[in-house]
């Protein structure tokens, strides 16, 4: 079985999926032109509607718990793939391991479908 933060982390996954195809596909474009990239293009593209379907599914579960900061929290994290210092700086909170503990905290409250 899958961890919540597993499930929540598969956004990551793709994003960086995405990032290597792309750049393997430029380096083709390059060397072989755009016609010979083309099934780069397709995998690309395929990864990307992945991606929404994956986003949509996180976020449904994250606006299903009930506290607002969690909720935003999560967003942050796992859809804008914020650092936990970023996330501390947009949330205002002082320390990095009190954004860690509340990620963690409301992580294990989601419920996945």
């Amino acid at each position: 079985m899958v961890t919540n933060k597993e499930w929540l982390n598969r956004g990551w996954k793709l994003i960086e999926e995405v990032n290597s195809l792309e750049k393997a596909r430029d380096k083709r474009i390059k060397v072989r032109g755009e016609k010979k990239a083309e099934k780069y293009t397709k995998l690309i593209d395929k990864k990307v509607r992945e991606l929404i379907v994956v986003h949509i599914e996180i976020l449904r579960a994250i606006n299903r718990l009930a506290d607002r900061k969690d909720r935003m929290i999560l967003q942050l994290r796992y859809l804008a793939y914020m650092s936990h210092e970023e996330i501390a700086r947009v949330m205002e909170y002082d320390e990095t391991r009190s954004v860690a503990r509340r990620i963690d905290s409301a992580a294990e409250r989601i419920v996945q479908r």
